[in-house]
């Protein structure tokens, strides 16, 4: 799992509502199981928890460093 430390160093390498989104999926997959077996509950559950942590891991290390001047993602605004 070399994505996590790379993630890690470099938050701004990975796009934020990719892994946010395919977090919702895994928990609407969840959700959409029939019955509740756990052979077929465990890759949808996975799913969603990996995905989100990588979300909360982006989203906190872009909290807590500095972002490099003009990649922040926002256009400049003109009068």
């Amino acid at each position: 799992m070399k994505m996590v430390p790379k993630t890690y160093r470099d938050p701004d390498s990975e796009t934020l509502a990719t892994f946010a989104l395919a977090g919702v999926s895994g928990a609407l997959a969840a959700g959409a199981v029939g019955a509740p077996d756990p052979s077929l509950l465990l890759f949808p559950v996975y799913f969603c928890l990996v995905n989100a942590g990588l979300a909360l891991l982006i989203h906190q290390r872009r909290l807590a460093l500095p972002s490099p001047a003009g990649s922040s993602g926002t256009a400049a605004r003109t009068p």
